[in-house]
């Protein structure tokens, strides 16, 4: 029963936070869960944090405090740390915490985070050898000074004897229509050159392998890869999602189901504090329109990926099937289908992709 289901999920003792980039991760490990300042290395770093953090949440939330670790690709373990850490899961008081995002819009968001053609700060960059520009840092902004190291890493490559993979793929694909364009066999013909077709291959087919263009292939894959996620299912492992789009509330239902009393968080004060990297506002942005030609080639290319994402939403304990089919839907609109057979159907009678050729 529900009441049973409840009361299971309020013995988890230990949270394994799996933090998908451009899903909102970063907003809770600040603002939430203290584990974000706590694994700051930097001291001053993470004694501020902590205070800020205090000072919002004066009482530190069960979610919080039941988070032991947490996962993310651009986060450095010791060797054997990450199998240790994950091998301490098999616990029967411990459970999976997802951050997650509508898949196309993750990609979408993680492309233009790695950019160097859409920064709104970075023109500096340009002169190699103005070194007062290069180190000058004190004015910008944390998304300012992100775009501006991401242009240097870009047009400066260190150390200059290594092959520089973003360069390269932002080079050959400057957009996300370049992107449509070379994964569409009656497009593709502008794309002879092989390098390019190797990257795009590498760029699909390689999410869940590794991170080889960052978030944009470290996707929903990589983490449930990550998270031994076919054991954790044999296992029965509680799973939770929160999703981007409903942060707050999802965080406000599972503090409530760790709860013996079953009473809802309550995380009001939190709602108007959000991290970003600024990707969001960077020039010469194009959104992705629903349904259109550009979308349905990158759902079909992400096909594997979204697969990965509906089964974490499917196994959240803390969505119920209402919520779970709202979510779903959002997909399919943007995918320009109504339910997971017709994308299925779309993708292998009506669109032929170039990296499965």
């Amino acid at each position: 029963t529900q009441s049973t289901a409840s009361h299971a999920l309020s013995t988890v003792r230990q949270v394994a936070m799996f933090h998908v980039g451009k899903t909102g991760g970063t907003t809770l490990l600040t603002t939430l869960l203290y584990i974000g300042c706590r694994a700051k290395a930097n001291p001053i770093v993470k004694k501020s944090c902590l205070e800020d953090l205090q000072k919002s949440q004066p009482q530190e939330s069960l979610l919080s405090r039941r988070t032991k670790m947490f996962f993310h690709y651009e986060r450095d373990y010791p060797r054997g740390a990450t199998k240790r850490l994950l091998h301490q899961l098999n616990s029967h008081q411990s459970a999976y915490l997802f951050t997650v995002r509508e898949p196309l819009s993750r990609f979408e968001s993680a492309y233009y985070y790695l950019s160097p053609f859409h920064c709104s700060w970075g023109d500096e960059a340009d002169d190699q050898n103005n070194q007062t520009a290069r180190t000058k840092t004190t004015k910008r902004t944390q998304s300012e000074q992100y775009c501006y190291s991401l242009q240097l890493r870009y047009k400066y490559p260190e150390p200059k004897n290594k092959k520089n993979p973003y360069k390269d793929f932002f080079d050959a694909f400057p957009s996300l229509q370049h992107i449509a364009n070379g994964l569409d066999v009656n497009t593709a013909g502008n794309f002879d050159d092989r390098s390019s077709r190797k990257m795009l291959k590498k760029l699909f087919h390689y999410i869940g392998r590794n991170a080889v263009y960052g978030h944009m292939t470290a996707g929903y894959q990589f983490y449930t890869k990550w998270a031994l996620w076919k054991d954790a299912m044999e296992k029965q492992k509680p799973v939770w999602a929160i999703r981007t789009e409903r942060l707050w509330h999802d965080a406000e239902t599972i503090e409530g189901q760790l709860s013996s009393l079953q009473v809802r968080g309550n995380f009001t004060n939190l709602r108007d504090k959000q991290f970003s990297h600024g990707s969001e506002k960077q020039r010469n942005r194009i959104p992705l329109v629903d349904g259109s030609r550009i979308n349905r080639l990158l759902c079909c290319a992400l096909m594997p990926d979204i697969q990965a994402y509906r089964q974490i939403v499917e196994h959240a304990a803390n969505l119920n099937h209402q919520e779970k089919q709202e979510t779903f839907s959002w997909t399919w609109k943007r995918c320009g289908v109504n339910s997971w057979e017709h994308l299925e159907d779309m993708c292998r009678n009506n669109i032929t992709l170039t990296i499965d050729r």
